[in-house]
């Protein structure tokens, strides 16, 4: 299971949809409810950078984000679900 989970908010669902389509290749994704994405990472610094720098190079700016450790229920979906979007 991953480290981390970085949950992105933006202005509006076109912005987050840009966003998901630049992060989806790297990146495994979840579109939340509204303008939310929530991506899957390693937890390191690295990860967690490369997802900012992304964004930043195509001037797509998150209104909101957070960094969060999986749940057991995180974990659970990941298993159970197949909404996840798995990186190509």
């Amino acid at each position: 299971m991953p480290g981390g989970l970085i949950e992105l908010t933006f202005h509006d669902k076109q912005t987050r949809d840009a966003a998901s389509q630049l992060l989806g290749s790297s990146y495994e994704w979840t579109e939340g409810e509204g303008p939310t994405l929530t991506i899957t990472t390693d937890g390191s610094v690295a990860a967690v950078a490369s997802i900012f720098v992304k964004l930043r190079d195509a001037r797509i700016e998150p209104t909101e984000f957070s960094q969060k450790v999986a749940t057991l229920d995180d974990v659970f979906l990941k298993i159970t679900s197949g909404t996840n979007r798995e990186a190509e």
